[in-house]
């Protein structure tokens, strides 16, 4: 019963959705444009949602799974669902009936004017150096490919990965920004590519594919690729559901077989079916197995609310909930240096943090960040670089919901750590801009 009862709510949530959020930041609307709410919509309708039910219906049993109990899934599946839902409805009463602030509310497609071409068209350029820039540091810093060392040396992809994170010098906060850039880069390649010509095309296409698999990670391949599609599409005068539809099926096929080339050459050899089950199982169930997890250990630190806070690794040696989750899992056969961390869902690490108090409120305090960060960036642009309204809603669609994810903990959303970062991340590139084009960045605006 249960189980039909949850089937029930996720196909029932799927027009709900769409009309809380219409005519908002969030809206999924071909007709205005708004491809914020596809991204958030791949996040909840292809990773969330098919890894509740497959969670709810016990198809986790087949795959790895440490802790997990049919009580435990009931009750985390319970408050994925609710969540969501939460998380919903007070994002669109934030931007529809308390604030209705003009960059949360969404009336038509976004134009770009004169000035915009040029100022993208510099920020690009400006990526590409910092992408550079970071990449020499990284390789300085004794870091290494992660892929291209595993096709070319053999080397196994999670052991870079992790001597690339633990041990080297190289700042986390460094590797953070790289992954802003490259994210950042791949949207403004998208809204330069019709004024580029074939060998700088060629040229944004590998610098875009080696910053995006320089940690190991697969999912950026797929997700920066598509985010050069939309925002190509943001701004085409051809814009159709036909080629929509084209663009999808090329870059669904494409990215299929590239994934597949890295999962064959990670693991030594794998067959497409047994590739298959591999990403039902990182796509479907990985992506919030932690959530499941956390509600049968059940772990509970208030420290892990350290990690949330911006900075305060600078002050104070906290533990992190997502790592302490995986060492629980995984901890009597490795290191901690030898290990990741469990994706989960934000609720996961909101009862660890606050117990249910927090679990029951963290869908809300998510959706408040989310209009504060869409606020205060979209302010930036235009103050800072000179961008119009309908410019920084056209990178900020695509930006915000490819880092905002709700399957990446609470920690980066409960007191605005993530926000704090962008900003700071954004200023950078403010500065070096104003190094290379001069110091009054905002006077294209006259």
């Amino acid at each position: 019963m249960f189980e039909f009862l949850v089937l029930g709510w996720c196909v029932l949530f799927v027009p709900l959705s769409l009309l809380l959020l219409k005519g908002t930041f969030l809206e999924a609307s071909w007709k205005k444009r708004g491809f914020a709410g596809f991204i958030l919509g791949k996040e909840i309708f292809l990773l969330i949602i098919p890894g509740v039910i497959l969670y709810t219906f016990g198809i986790y049993k087949n795959f790895v799974y440490f802790y997990v109990t049919d009580e435990s899934v009931q009750e985390a599946t319970i408050y994925a669902l609710y969540a969501l839902l939460l998380f919903v409805i007070t994002f669109s009463a934030i931007s529809k009936v308390f604030f209705r602030h003009k960059f949360l509310l969404i009336k038509s497609v976004p134009v770009l004017v004169d000035r915009d071409v040029v100022l993208i068209d510099r920020l690009y350029r400006i990526t590409i150096f910092s992408i550079a820039s970071v990449l020499i540091l990284f390789l300085a810093g004794g870091m290494r490919h992660a892929l291209l060392s595993n096709i070319l040396s053999g080397s196994d992809l999670m052991e870079v990965r992790l001597q690339n994170r633990y041990a080297t010098s190289i700042p986390t906060v460094v590797m953070s920004f790289f992954r802003f850039l490259f994210v950042l880069n791949g949207i403004l390649f998208g809204l330069s590519y019709s004024r580029l010509n074939r060998i700088q095309k060629v040229v944004g296409v590998v610098l875009i594919l080696f910053a995006v698999t320089f940690f190991g990670d697969k999912a950026p391949i797929f997700s920066v690729l598509i985010l050069a599609i939309l925002a190509h599409l943001s701004v085409s005068n051809r814009f159709s559901l036909a080629k929509i539809a084209k663009y999808s099926l090329l870059m669904g096929g494409v990215s299929l077989i590239v994934l597949y080339a890295i999962s064959y050459v990670q693991f030594g050899g794998i067959d497409f079916s047994s590739f298959i089950e591999f990403l039902i199982f990182r796509a479907g169930l990985g992506q919030i197995g932690g959530v499941y997890e956390q509600f049968a250990v059940r772990l509970h630190n208030s420290d892990y609310i350290w990690h949330s806070i911006p900075f305060a690794n600078l002050m104070v040696d906290y533990p992190i909930y997502n790592k302490d989750l995986m060492m629980m899992l995984w901890g009597s056969n490795v290191a901690a240096d030898e290990t990741g961390v469990v994706n989960s869902l934000f609720v996961g690490e909101a009862f660890a943090i606050g117990g249910y108090a927090l679990v029951w409120i963290s869908p809300a305090i998510v959706a408040m960040n989310y209009c504060l960060a869409i606020v205060l960036l979209s302010k930036f642009l235009l103050r800072f670089f000179g961008y119009s309204q309908g410019a920084a809603r056209i990178i900020l669609q695509l930006l915000i919901p490819s880092i905002f994810i709700l399957t990446g903990d609470i920690a980066g959303l409960l007191f605005g750590k993530l926000l704090v970062m962008m900003l700071f991340f954004f200023g950078a590139l403010w500065v070096l801009y104003g190094f290379l084009y001069g110091r009054r960045i905002v006077l294209l605006r006259s």
